[in-house]
Protein backbone atom coordinates (compact mmCIF):
# COMPACT_ATOMS: atom_id res chain seq x y z
CA UNK A 1 0.00 0.00 0.00
CA UNK A 2 1.30 3.30 -0.84
CA UNK A 3 1.76 5.59 1.67
CA UNK A 4 -0.63 8.13 0.51
CA UNK A 5 -3.24 6.24 -0.87
CA UNK A 6 -5.95 7.89 1.14
CA UNK A 7 -4.60 11.28 1.76
CA UNK A 8 -6.94 13.29 -0.51
CA UNK A 9 -10.24 11.52 0.17
CA UNK A 10 -9.68 11.92 4.27
CA UNK A 11 -7.74 15.27 4.39
CA UNK A 12 -10.65 16.39 1.92
CA UNK A 13 -13.31 15.80 4.14
CA UNK A 14 -11.95 16.50 7.36
CA UNK A 15 -10.02 19.94 6.55
CA UNK A 16 -13.22 21.06 3.73
CA UNK A 17 -15.74 20.90 6.44
CA UNK A 18 -14.19 23.07 8.27
CA UNK A 19 -14.64 27.01 6.58
CA UNK A 20 -14.37 29.72 9.03
CA UNK A 21 -14.33 30.05 12.78
CA UNK A 22 -16.12 31.31 15.72
CA UNK A 23 -17.26 31.47 19.01
CA UNK A 24 -20.09 29.60 19.62
CA UNK A 25 -21.03 31.85 22.36
CA UNK A 26 -22.56 35.81 21.70
CA UNK A 27 -20.36 37.32 24.03
CA UNK A 28 -22.47 40.70 23.22
CA UNK A 29 -24.97 39.44 25.36
CA UNK A 30 -23.08 39.05 27.95
CA UNK A 31 -21.43 41.95 28.47
CA UNK A 32 -23.95 44.34 27.32
CA UNK A 33 -26.00 46.29 29.80
CA UNK A 34 -28.75 47.66 27.18
CA UNK A 35 -30.01 44.45 25.73
CA UNK A 36 -31.86 42.91 29.09
CA UNK A 37 -34.04 40.26 27.87
CA UNK A 38 -31.01 38.77 25.65
CA UNK A 39 -28.80 38.89 28.24
CA UNK A 40 -31.55 37.01 30.40
CA UNK A 41 -30.90 34.18 27.91
CA UNK A 42 -27.47 33.44 28.99
CA UNK A 43 -28.45 34.51 32.96
CA UNK A 44 -31.76 34.04 33.53
CA UNK A 45 -31.94 35.95 36.78
CA UNK A 46 -30.60 39.14 34.86
CA UNK A 47 -34.14 39.69 33.23
CA UNK A 48 -35.81 42.73 35.13
CA UNK A 49 -32.98 44.33 37.08
CA UNK A 50 -32.47 47.74 34.67
CA UNK A 51 -35.52 49.25 35.95
CA UNK A 52 -37.80 48.94 32.66
CA UNK A 53 -41.01 47.59 33.05
CA UNK A 54 -41.82 46.60 29.20
CA UNK A 55 -39.43 44.62 26.96
CA UNK A 56 -39.87 43.98 23.41
CA UNK A 57 -36.70 42.20 21.61
CA UNK A 58 -36.87 42.44 17.66
CA UNK A 59 -35.21 40.40 15.13
CA UNK A 60 -31.76 39.83 16.26
CA UNK A 61 -29.17 37.26 15.11
CA UNK A 62 -26.08 35.46 15.98
CA UNK A 63 -23.95 33.68 13.51
CA UNK A 64 -20.53 31.77 13.80
CA UNK A 65 -18.76 29.02 12.04
CA UNK A 66 -15.06 27.26 13.24
CA UNK A 67 -12.60 25.29 13.72
CA UNK A 68 -9.58 25.34 15.83
CA UNK A 69 -7.28 23.77 13.94
CA UNK A 70 -6.84 26.33 10.82
CA UNK A 71 -5.44 29.56 9.89
CA UNK A 72 -7.31 32.03 8.31
CA UNK A 73 -5.41 31.95 5.05
CA UNK A 74 -5.63 27.98 4.50
CA UNK A 75 -9.48 28.42 5.27
CA UNK A 76 -9.40 30.74 2.31
CA UNK A 77 -6.99 28.16 0.18
CA UNK A 78 -9.23 24.96 1.19
CA UNK A 79 -12.64 26.96 0.34
CA UNK A 80 -11.01 28.07 -3.35
CA UNK A 81 -10.78 24.62 -4.31
CA UNK A 82 -8.37 22.92 -6.26
CA UNK A 83 -6.14 20.59 -4.83
CA UNK A 84 -4.87 20.89 -1.10
CA UNK A 85 -0.72 21.70 -1.17
CA UNK A 86 0.70 19.08 0.98
CA UNK A 87 2.87 21.71 2.77
CA UNK A 88 -0.79 23.22 3.97
CA UNK A 89 -1.84 19.38 5.30
CA UNK A 90 1.64 18.76 7.10
CA UNK A 91 0.85 22.25 8.85
CA UNK A 92 -2.43 21.48 10.03
CA UNK A 93 -1.41 18.08 11.07
CA UNK A 94 1.18 19.68 13.34
CA UNK A 95 -1.49 21.48 15.21
CA UNK A 96 -3.56 18.66 16.14
CA UNK A 97 -5.06 17.80 19.51
CA UNK A 98 -6.81 14.61 21.10
CA UNK A 99 -9.99 16.92 20.05
CA UNK A 100 -10.01 18.75 17.11
CA UNK A 101 -13.19 20.49 16.45
CA UNK A 102 -14.99 21.93 13.13
CA UNK A 103 -18.05 23.91 13.61
CA UNK A 104 -20.59 26.57 12.27
CA UNK A 105 -24.16 28.04 12.87
CA UNK A 106 -26.75 30.87 14.06
CA UNK A 107 -29.89 31.88 16.12
CA UNK A 108 -31.71 34.15 14.58
CA UNK A 109 -34.83 36.22 17.30
CA UNK A 110 -37.49 36.93 15.65
CA UNK A 111 -39.73 38.18 18.47
CA UNK A 112 -39.53 38.20 22.04
CA UNK A 113 -41.40 39.88 25.44
CA UNK A 114 -40.47 40.84 28.88
CA UNK A 115 -42.75 42.45 31.69
CA UNK A 116 -42.45 43.59 35.12
CA UNK A 117 -45.52 42.98 37.67
CA UNK A 118 -45.30 45.03 40.24
CA UNK A 119 -46.84 46.30 43.39
CA UNK A 120 -46.85 49.93 44.97
CA UNK A 121 -43.78 50.53 42.17
CA UNK A 122 -41.63 47.50 43.83
CA UNK A 123 -41.02 44.39 41.93
CA UNK A 124 -42.71 41.24 42.32
CA UNK A 125 -41.27 39.43 39.39
CA UNK A 126 -40.78 39.41 35.18
CA UNK A 127 -41.95 37.73 32.97
CA UNK A 128 -40.76 36.82 29.33
CA UNK A 129 -41.64 35.10 26.08
CA UNK A 130 -38.83 34.11 23.64
CA UNK A 131 -38.67 32.47 20.09
CA UNK A 132 -35.35 31.93 18.47
CA UNK A 133 -34.62 29.37 15.35
CA UNK A 134 -31.42 27.77 15.54
CA UNK A 135 -29.42 25.99 13.04
CA UNK A 136 -25.61 24.11 14.16
CA UNK A 137 -23.09 21.49 13.09
CA UNK A 138 -20.25 20.65 14.88
CA UNK A 139 -17.51 18.09 13.85
CA UNK A 140 -15.00 16.30 16.54
CA UNK A 141 -12.36 14.11 15.51
CA UNK A 142 -8.86 12.69 16.84
CA UNK A 143 -5.34 13.32 15.82
CA UNK A 144 -4.75 9.73 13.84
CA UNK A 145 -6.95 9.71 11.86
CA UNK A 146 -6.12 12.15 9.29
CA UNK A 147 -2.42 11.29 10.22
CA UNK A 148 -2.48 8.33 8.44
CA UNK A 149 -4.78 9.04 5.72
CA UNK A 150 -1.83 12.13 5.12
CA UNK A 151 1.29 9.90 6.08
CA UNK A 152 -0.14 6.50 4.80
CA UNK A 153 0.55 3.17 7.11
CA UNK A 154 4.28 2.83 6.59
CA UNK A 155 5.33 5.15 10.18
CA UNK A 156 2.59 3.47 12.43
CA UNK A 157 3.68 -0.60 11.23
CA UNK A 158 3.15 -2.83 13.94
CA UNK A 159 1.07 -0.29 15.47
CA UNK A 160 -2.36 -0.45 17.11
CA UNK A 161 -3.85 2.96 16.84
CA UNK A 162 -6.95 4.41 18.66
CA UNK A 163 -8.91 6.86 15.49
CA UNK A 164 -10.97 8.24 17.57
CA UNK A 165 -12.93 10.41 19.02
CA UNK A 166 -15.25 10.81 15.72
CA UNK A 167 -18.18 12.84 16.44
CA UNK A 168 -21.00 14.76 14.70
CA UNK A 169 -23.85 16.75 15.22
CA UNK A 170 -26.50 18.95 13.24
CA UNK A 171 -29.47 20.43 13.60
CA UNK A 172 -32.20 22.63 12.55
CA UNK A 173 -34.74 23.44 15.45
CA UNK A 174 -37.30 26.36 16.91
CA UNK A 175 -37.04 27.58 20.76
CA UNK A 176 -40.35 28.64 22.48
CA UNK A 177 -39.13 30.02 26.04
CA UNK A 178 -41.08 31.01 29.47
CA UNK A 179 -39.18 32.80 31.33
CA UNK A 180 -39.30 34.36 34.97
CA UNK A 181 -36.88 36.50 37.24
CA UNK A 182 -37.71 37.61 41.04
CA UNK A 183 -35.91 39.68 43.76
CA UNK A 184 -35.25 36.61 46.59
CA UNK A 185 -33.45 39.54 49.14
CA UNK A 186 -33.15 42.90 49.42
CA UNK A 187 -30.85 43.76 52.05
CA UNK A 188 -29.14 47.38 52.43
CA UNK A 189 -25.60 46.93 50.93
CA UNK A 190 -26.47 43.28 48.97
CA UNK A 191 -29.82 42.01 46.60
CA UNK A 192 -29.98 38.72 45.89
CA UNK A 193 -32.05 37.17 42.08
CA UNK A 194 -33.10 34.15 40.76
CA UNK A 195 -35.00 33.08 37.38
CA UNK A 196 -35.70 30.50 34.95
CA UNK A 197 -36.59 29.59 31.40
CA UNK A 198 -38.42 26.59 30.60
CA UNK A 199 -38.04 26.12 26.78
CA UNK A 200 -39.95 23.71 23.94
CA UNK A 201 -38.42 22.95 20.95
CA UNK A 202 -39.35 21.57 17.48
CA UNK A 203 -36.95 20.07 14.99
CA UNK A 204 -37.14 19.85 11.41
CA UNK A 205 -33.75 17.87 10.97
CA UNK A 206 -30.89 16.58 12.75
CA UNK A 207 -27.70 14.10 12.26
CA UNK A 208 -26.17 12.51 15.43
CA UNK A 209 -23.10 10.91 15.04
CA UNK A 210 -22.69 8.96 18.23
CA UNK A 211 -19.02 8.55 19.95
CA UNK A 212 -17.53 6.18 17.25
CA UNK A 213 -15.26 3.18 17.61
CA UNK A 214 -12.15 3.11 15.23
CA UNK A 215 -9.07 1.25 15.60
CA UNK A 216 -6.36 0.75 13.51
CA UNK A 217 -3.56 -2.09 12.95
CA UNK A 218 -0.99 -2.10 10.14
CA UNK A 219 0.75 -5.04 9.57
CA UNK A 220 4.71 -4.16 10.33
CA UNK A 221 5.61 -5.03 6.10
CA UNK A 222 3.11 -2.26 5.45
CA UNK A 223 0.93 -4.72 3.08
CA UNK A 224 -2.46 -4.26 4.53
CA UNK A 225 -4.41 -2.19 7.57
CA UNK A 226 -6.92 -3.99 9.97
CA UNK A 227 -9.94 -1.87 10.70
CA UNK A 228 -11.90 -2.48 13.79
CA UNK A 229 -14.77 0.30 12.98
CA UNK A 230 -18.24 1.26 15.07
CA UNK A 231 -19.71 3.99 13.44
CA UNK A 232 -23.21 4.71 13.75
CA UNK A 233 -24.78 8.15 12.72
CA UNK A 234 -28.98 9.09 13.16
CA UNK A 235 -30.46 10.74 10.83
CA UNK A 236 -34.00 12.86 11.03
CA UNK A 237 -35.47 14.73 8.07
CA UNK A 238 -32.54 14.78 5.92
CA UNK A 239 -33.56 13.51 3.34
CA UNK A 240 -36.06 16.35 2.29
CA UNK A 241 -35.71 18.54 4.78
CA UNK A 242 -38.44 21.08 5.62
CA UNK A 243 -38.53 23.59 8.20
CA UNK A 244 -41.83 23.83 8.82
CA UNK A 245 -41.88 19.77 9.44
CA UNK A 246 -41.82 18.63 13.11
CA UNK A 247 -39.58 15.40 13.23
CA UNK A 248 -38.32 16.07 16.56
CA UNK A 249 -39.48 17.39 19.35
CA UNK A 250 -37.71 18.58 23.22
CA UNK A 251 -37.45 20.42 26.73
CA UNK A 252 -35.33 22.17 28.47
CA UNK A 253 -34.69 24.58 31.13
CA UNK A 254 -32.23 27.09 32.36
CA UNK A 255 -31.59 28.64 36.04
CA UNK A 256 -29.36 30.43 37.67
CA UNK A 257 -28.77 33.41 39.86
CA UNK A 258 -27.67 36.79 40.58
CA UNK A 259 -25.57 38.88 43.42
CA UNK A 260 -25.46 42.53 43.66
CA UNK A 261 -23.68 45.00 46.15
CA UNK A 262 -23.99 48.55 46.50
CA UNK A 263 -19.98 48.75 46.18
CA UNK A 264 -20.03 47.93 42.60
CA UNK A 265 -19.43 43.77 42.70
CA UNK A 266 -21.61 41.39 41.16
CA UNK A 267 -21.46 37.87 40.45
CA UNK A 268 -23.90 35.83 37.98
CA UNK A 269 -24.53 32.04 37.84
CA UNK A 270 -26.37 29.51 35.25
CA UNK A 271 -26.69 26.18 34.21
CA UNK A 272 -28.60 26.66 30.43
CA UNK A 273 -29.54 23.57 28.15
CA UNK A 274 -30.16 21.05 30.86
CA UNK A 275 -32.70 18.92 28.63
CA UNK A 276 -32.96 16.46 25.54
CA UNK A 277 -33.98 16.32 22.05
CA UNK A 278 -36.16 13.51 21.16
CA UNK A 279 -36.07 12.45 17.06
CA UNK A 280 -39.15 9.54 15.93
CA UNK A 281 -40.27 10.85 12.86
CA UNK A 282 -38.67 10.00 9.29
CA UNK A 283 -35.73 8.45 11.11
CA UNK A 284 -32.67 6.53 9.53
CA UNK A 285 -29.48 4.86 11.06
CA UNK A 286 -26.57 4.34 8.88
CA UNK A 287 -24.22 1.70 11.06
CA UNK A 288 -20.60 0.86 9.30
CA UNK A 289 -19.75 -1.73 12.11
CA UNK A 290 -17.00 -4.62 11.61
CA UNK A 291 -13.31 -5.66 11.25
CA UNK A 292 -11.84 -5.38 7.35
CA UNK A 293 -8.75 -5.84 5.56
CA UNK A 294 -8.38 -2.99 3.72
CA UNK A 295 -5.24 -3.20 0.80
CA UNK A 296 -5.69 -0.16 -0.60
CA UNK A 297 -6.49 0.89 -4.71
CA UNK A 298 -5.09 3.21 -7.24
CA UNK A 299 -5.85 6.62 -8.37
CA UNK A 300 -6.34 7.15 -11.82
CA UNK A 301 -3.96 9.90 -11.80
CA UNK A 302 -2.00 10.86 -8.55
CA UNK A 303 -0.18 13.69 -9.56
CA UNK A 304 -4.29 15.28 -10.87
CA UNK A 305 -5.80 14.71 -7.82
CA UNK A 306 -9.32 13.27 -6.82
CA UNK A 307 -11.74 12.32 -9.74
CA UNK A 308 -15.32 10.92 -9.56
CA UNK A 309 -14.26 7.28 -10.61
CA UNK A 310 -11.46 7.60 -7.71
CA UNK A 311 -14.50 8.62 -4.77
CA UNK A 312 -16.51 5.67 -6.67
CA UNK A 313 -14.08 3.47 -5.68
CA UNK A 314 -13.62 4.53 -2.58
CA UNK A 315 -17.62 4.26 -1.10
CA UNK A 316 -18.09 1.08 -2.76
CA UNK A 317 -15.42 -0.10 -0.44
CA UNK A 318 -16.95 1.52 2.30
CA UNK A 319 -20.48 0.28 2.55
CA UNK A 320 -23.10 1.04 5.04
CA UNK A 321 -26.21 -0.41 6.22
CA UNK A 322 -29.03 2.11 6.30
CA UNK A 323 -32.00 1.16 8.48
CA UNK A 324 -35.31 3.34 8.04
CA UNK A 325 -37.47 3.99 11.40
CA UNK A 326 -36.78 4.24 14.86
CA UNK A 327 -35.72 7.19 17.36
CA UNK A 328 -32.91 8.77 18.92
CA UNK A 329 -32.28 10.93 21.81
CA UNK A 330 -29.67 13.83 21.96
CA UNK A 331 -28.38 16.50 24.37
CA UNK A 332 -28.96 20.08 24.26
CA UNK A 333 -25.56 21.06 24.82
CA UNK A 334 -26.10 21.93 28.45
CA UNK A 335 -23.36 23.99 29.88
CA UNK A 336 -22.40 26.23 32.89
CA UNK A 337 -21.91 29.89 32.57
CA UNK A 338 -20.70 32.54 35.67
CA UNK A 339 -19.83 35.80 35.19
CA UNK A 340 -17.78 38.59 37.71
CA UNK A 341 -18.33 42.28 37.58
CA UNK A 342 -17.30 45.82 39.32
CA UNK A 343 -18.75 48.64 38.15
CA UNK A 344 -18.16 52.66 38.71
CA UNK A 345 -21.62 54.26 38.04
CA UNK A 346 -22.58 57.64 37.22
CA UNK A 347 -25.60 58.92 36.63
CA UNK A 348 -27.10 60.96 33.82
CA UNK A 349 -28.80 64.24 33.03
CA UNK A 350 -32.22 62.50 34.45
CA UNK A 351 -30.78 61.57 37.21
CA UNK A 352 -30.67 57.67 36.60
CA UNK A 353 -27.80 55.59 37.79
CA UNK A 354 -25.48 53.43 35.20
CA UNK A 355 -22.65 51.27 34.80
CA UNK A 356 -20.10 53.77 33.20
CA UNK A 357 -16.77 51.72 33.47
CA UNK A 358 -17.45 47.50 33.86
CA UNK A 359 -15.22 44.96 33.97
CA UNK A 360 -16.16 41.69 33.65
CA UNK A 361 -14.61 38.02 33.69
CA UNK A 362 -16.85 35.14 32.59
CA UNK A 363 -16.47 31.06 32.61
CA UNK A 364 -18.66 29.18 30.15
CA UNK A 365 -18.09 25.40 30.83
CA UNK A 366 -19.97 22.71 28.62
CA UNK A 367 -20.64 19.35 29.71
CA UNK A 368 -20.49 17.62 26.56
CA UNK A 369 -19.98 18.00 22.57
CA UNK A 370 -23.01 19.45 20.75
CA UNK A 371 -23.43 21.55 17.72
CA UNK A 372 -24.08 24.71 20.18
CA UNK A 373 -21.55 23.71 22.79
CA UNK A 374 -18.37 21.80 23.77
CA UNK A 375 -16.59 20.30 26.80
CA UNK A 376 -13.95 23.08 25.70
CA UNK A 377 -13.66 25.67 28.44
CA UNK A 378 -13.84 29.65 27.55
CA UNK A 379 -12.94 32.19 30.07
CA UNK A 380 -13.37 35.86 28.87
CA UNK A 381 -12.67 39.56 30.20
CA UNK A 382 -14.73 42.25 29.22
CA UNK A 383 -13.94 46.23 29.65
CA UNK A 384 -17.35 48.33 28.81
CA UNK A 385 -17.35 51.76 28.71
CA UNK A 386 -20.43 53.90 28.44
CA UNK A 387 -21.05 57.27 27.50
CA UNK A 388 -24.10 59.21 29.56
CA UNK A 389 -26.10 56.55 29.37
CA UNK A 390 -26.85 56.44 25.50
CA UNK A 391 -23.46 54.92 23.39
CA UNK A 392 -21.86 51.45 25.08
CA UNK A 393 -18.16 50.19 23.90
CA UNK A 394 -17.06 47.18 24.84
CA UNK A 395 -13.98 44.97 24.43
CA UNK A 396 -13.23 41.52 25.02
CA UNK A 397 -10.32 39.05 25.47
CA UNK A 398 -10.18 35.84 25.98
CA UNK A 399 -8.91 32.07 25.60
CA UNK A 400 -10.58 29.45 23.65
CA UNK A 401 -10.19 26.23 21.48
CA UNK A 402 -6.36 26.12 22.78
CA UNK A 403 -5.43 29.89 21.51
CA UNK A 404 -6.08 33.81 21.98
CA UNK A 405 -9.39 35.52 21.02
CA UNK A 406 -10.43 38.81 21.11
CA UNK A 407 -13.35 40.78 20.02
CA UNK A 408 -15.49 44.56 20.16
CA UNK A 409 -18.79 45.92 20.42
CA UNK A 410 -21.63 48.76 20.71
CA UNK A 411 -24.61 49.64 21.54
CA UNK A 412 -26.61 52.69 21.02
CA UNK A 413 -29.94 53.68 22.60
CA UNK A 414 -32.73 56.85 21.66
CA UNK A 415 -35.53 56.61 23.38
CA UNK A 416 -36.39 53.05 24.37
CA UNK A 417 -35.15 52.29 21.03
CA UNK A 418 -31.63 50.44 21.16
CA UNK A 419 -29.41 49.26 18.73
CA UNK A 420 -25.86 47.24 18.82
CA UNK A 421 -22.94 44.85 16.31
CA UNK A 422 -20.51 43.21 17.31
CA UNK A 423 -18.18 40.41 17.29
CA UNK A 424 -16.74 37.95 20.25
CA UNK A 425 -13.75 36.75 17.92
CA UNK A 426 -11.66 37.97 15.22
CA UNK A 427 -8.19 37.40 16.10
CA UNK A 428 -8.33 34.86 13.30
CA UNK A 429 -9.20 37.94 10.61
CA UNK A 430 -6.27 39.76 11.43
CA UNK A 431 -4.07 37.82 13.54
CA UNK A 432 -1.76 34.76 12.28
CA UNK A 433 -3.79 32.83 14.72
CA UNK A 434 -3.74 29.10 14.88
CA UNK A 435 -7.82 29.32 14.47
CA UNK A 436 -9.59 30.86 11.48
CA UNK A 437 -12.12 32.73 13.36
CA UNK A 438 -14.94 35.13 13.06
CA UNK A 439 -18.94 36.18 14.55
CA UNK A 440 -21.00 38.24 13.92
CA UNK A 441 -24.15 39.92 16.40
CA UNK A 442 -26.84 41.86 15.42
CA UNK A 443 -29.19 42.80 18.66
CA UNK A 444 -32.32 45.39 18.65
CA UNK A 445 -34.80 45.92 21.24
CA UNK A 446 -36.82 48.47 22.88
CA UNK A 447 -37.82 48.96 27.22
CA UNK A 448 -39.85 50.97 28.61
Amino acid sequence: MTSRTLAPVLAGLLLGWSGTAAAQHDEFLQFSGQHNLATSTAFPAALGENGERLFINLPSLHVYGGSDFLQLGEAKEILDGGQIPAALVDGVLDRLDRRNYAFAGGEISPLAFGYQFRKKEKELFTLSMTWTEQAAAQLVFGEYLPRVAWEGNAPFAGTRLDLGPIEGNVFLRREFGIGAAFPILSEEKMSMRAGFRTKFFMSSAAAHVRPTQAELFTASDGSQIDYDLLIKAQLAGSSSPNPMAMNGSGVGIDFGTSLRWTNGLSFDVALNDLGYMRYGSKVVTRTFEGERVFEGFELDDPAAGIDKDDIGRFNDYFQTESTPGGSFRTSLGTRLQMRGSYALKAYDIKGRSYDQHAFHLAYVQGFGDAGNSTIQPIITGAYVYTVANVLELGATVGYAYKDVDAGAFFSVRGGPFRFGLGSGDITGLVLNSNKASADASMRMSMAF
